[in-house]
């Protein structure tokens, strides 16, 4: 039974409420719109999440989730390239599969829904709607003008899946040299000796060893960086070329320097010299400068006192020209004096095994929570610090007068910039005190220890891991994540009932869905041209502007036929 009805009153509600019986069933779905099918994606889009996530996770905590021929049997650079490139696009291929199926039945029933809707719809969201007939692109745009907007995120994520999650999957991951590691046992070789400063050897060769690695780039010692002297320690097995970090106490010097302007001292000028004195920071020290017959030499002078307060010493400095001197004038003179001390510290200590015959040196990073305390003080101090200054060479091409400790300081503040510079020169003073402390200790200072203690060293070994590309990651699981939410809204639209007792196939079904239709009755009086002369063909061009403002729906229950009917203003519509 066919009822005019008009979309603007309610007649079409108050019929199905007395008149439930003539409702048909929820109608034909394919079994991709079906709940059971919708729930099966969306637990694979959980599961697709889920495992990027937990490969971010293992990459971030373990350096790299795997190891690259890390699968025995089926070690092969073919298989690694299959499992960490070629198998990602192949899953999210399948995936993406899955999903056009699914949302392409969603589109190609939607016009059925809408004719089943109690007041129908337009035209265009019902008999002249078919989503196959726009492009990718466009298709979202049609379906949020239709108010399908489900379909429209559906249609958007579809695109993101094709252009970006499939392609990119490719690159979620990348192998890179990292550093793996492993503990080991290791056994301290060597202490500082403080009783070996009373006897202390020629301080040259630490001088010399000290100056070639700074200006020469010359190599330090083997247990020292030029900063510090260290513990030897020795592995209990042998290793293969890596590097090897192990708890030591290392020993180094610094310097505590201050440039002493003209009215911190007092100059006194004699015949043939001139002395030089100075309190600093409750110190005294003093020395005698000689003026030479040689105006045009420069003279760079250190000494050291040693009864300071605070039972510390001065290492002082002083440098110029002799045409000064001679003139008794102190114009040019700089003066730099300084506090030493020497301290130990516990700290991690890096060594590379394997590429040379020694060990070789690679960094220390002192305990954060570790104490610098005070090495030595008193008569070894003293000692060493005279050493230092006892060391006097000849040199006849030298142009500057000193000993071999102030020439060396000459020299390096030559290769900084400057020589005439105070603070070229209080660097310069800084830098060789301390390398020839770590020079000498690594190399005079440390006697093998009688009690060697055994500690846990950790060896970093080079191995290509297997790392997840993390921006990558986070952009699959945000695309990822849309469709699953796309698939939650997908799951409530599988019960929306539709117009179809069957599914469609080929023309006869739709010739049994426009049966005695109001469709029908339109087109037989179009393509009989009693309603168009000169009838090209052209169905849709020459009847889309006349239906506009009406609306189709399907009324009846019977089997043999689908009862659309299209209403404009309370009339049935027959005619264009």
């Amino acid at each position: 039974m066919w009822f005019p009805l008009s979309l603007k009153s309610k007649a079409i509600q108050l019929y199905h409420i007395f008149h439930p019986d003539t409702v048909p069933k929820r109608g034909w779905q394919s079994a991709r719109t079906r709940w059971p099918y919708i729930i099966l994606l969306l637990f694979i889009q959980i599961s697709l999440i889920i495992s990027i996530i937990v490969l971010v996770v293992l990459s971030k905590n373990s350096n790299g989730f795997t190891k690259l021929g890390s699968l025995g049997f089926l070690e092969n650079p073919l298989i690694d390239g299959i499992l960490w490139q070629a198998l990602p696009p192949l899953i999210f291929t399948i995936y993406k599969t899955m999903w056009e199926g699914i949302i392409e039945d969603f589109l190609d029933r939607q016009p059925y829904v809408e004719l089943r809707k109690a007041g129908g719809g337009p035209p265009s969201k019902t008999i002249m709607l078919d989503y196959r007939g726009y492009n990718r692109f466009s298709r979202p745009v049609v379906a949020y003008r239709n108010s399908h907007f489900v379909l429209a995120a559906c249609m958007v994520s579809t695109l993101l899946a094709t252009f970006v999650l499939v392609p990119f999957s490719g690159y979620l991951m990348d192998d890179r040299l990292l550093l793996e590691d492993t503990w080991l046992n290791a056994t301290l070789l060597t202490d500082f000796n403080f009783t070996g400063i009373a006897s202390l050897p020629d301080l040259r060769p630490a001088m010399d060893t000290a100056f070639a690695a700074l200006v020469l780039n010359g190599s330090w010692p083997t247990w020292s960086d030029g900063r510090h002297a260290f513990q030897a320690f020795e592995l209990l097995r042998k290793v293969q070329s890596s590097n090897v970090t192990a708890p030591v106490t290392a020993y180094y010097s610094q310097i505590d320097c201050r440039v002493l302007g003209q009215d911190d001292y007092q100059v006194t000028y004699r015949d043939k010299s001139v002395e030089v004195s100075a309190d600093d920071r409750n110190c005294k020290t003093a020395t005698t400068l000689l003026k030479s017959e040689d105006a045009t030499a420069d003279f760079i002078q250190t000494w050291s006192e040693q009864d300071c307060a605070e039972n510390k010493t001065r290492l002082s400095l002083i440098s110029g020209r002799h045409v000064g001197l001679q003139n008794n004038s102190t114009s040019d003179l700089i003066f730099i004096s300084c506090i030493p001390t020497y301290l130990k510290v516990q700290g991690h200590l890096s060594m590379a095994y394997g590429i040379q015959s020694t060990p070789l040196t690679i960094g220390f990073q002192p305990v954060g929570s570790s104490i610098h305390r005070s090495l030595f003080n008193g008569a070894n101090r003293n000692t060493y610090e005279s050493a230092l200054q006892s060391i006097v060479g000849y040199d006849a091409f030298s142009q500057v007068d000193g000993s071999d400790f102030g020439l060396y300081i000459y020299r390096i503040a030559q290769s900084m910039g400057s020589a005439y510079d105070a603070e070229t020169l209080l660097n310069a003073t800084t830098l060789l005190f301390n390398s020839v402390f770590a020079t000498t200790a690594s190399t005079n200072f440390m006697d093998r220890s009688g009690d060697s203690s055994v500690v846990m060293a950790i060896r970093k070994l080079e191995s290509m891991r297997l790392v997840v590309i993390y921006w990558n990651c986070y952009l699959e699981i945000a695309i990822v994540a849309l469709m699953a939410i796309c698939t939650g809204f997908l799951l409530f639209r599988s019960h929306q009932k539709s117009i179809l007792f069957e599914e469609p196939k080929g023309l006869l079904s739709y010739a049994g869905i426009l049966d005695r239709s109001g469709i029908n009755i339109i087109v037989r009086k179009v393509q009989d041209e009693k309603l168009i002369p000169n009838y090209d063909g052209r169905l849709i061009h020459h009847v889309e502007l006349a239906l506009q403002g009406t609306y189709w729906y399907r009324v009846g229950n019977k089997p043999v036929t689908s009862g659309i009917r299209g209403y404009q203003e309370g009339r049935e519509v027959t005619s264009v």
